[in-house]
């Protein structure tokens, strides 16, 4: 489909794609339970700390970062210095990759089986592996 057709709804058809095949959803649990563990084992690093002072002062002047990643870093800041919930966003977006990228293989013409090896790719993926436990959320 290349157009928006009444009655078309992309989301529901996407979540609907990824329940038929459950064994997508195994990476993602490995890689989530992954980030839980490793979650809590760093500190803050100095651009994470960099982020959120800048997102405690807003500005659209700041060269090195998009405007909304020192907002989002000072919003999850707001009730006390977290690191484990600093990381949530990047870890949420890795987790989100691997169904999202298992529905695009389905969508360009892959079966399960090809839904199911670009899932486990995007889970081996360097990226997948280091940005979010410890990783910065300006990556």
């Amino acid at each position: 489909m290349t157009k928006a057709q009444p009655g078309w709804r992309p989301l529901e058809a996407m979540l609907a794609a990824i329940s038929r095949s459950p064994l997508v959803w195994l990476p993602v649990l490995v890689l989530g339970l992954v980030y839980v563990f490793t979650a809590g084992r760093y500190d803050l690093f100095r651009n994470e700390l960099y982020v959120i002072a800048c997102g405690r002062h807003p500005a659209f002047g700041y060269a090195d970062l998009p405007p909304v990643v020192p907002l989002v870093a000072a919003a999850t800041q707001a009730f006390g210095v977290n690191v484990w919930i600093l990381h949530l966003p990047a870890v949420v977006a890795a987790l989100a990759l691997i169904p999202l990228t298992a529905q695009l293989a389905r969508t360009v013409g892959g079966d399960e089986r090809a839904a199911w090896m670009a899932a486990i790719a995007v889970t081996i993926a360097p990226g997948s592996w280091r940005s979010a436990p410890a990783g910065s959320v300006c990556v």
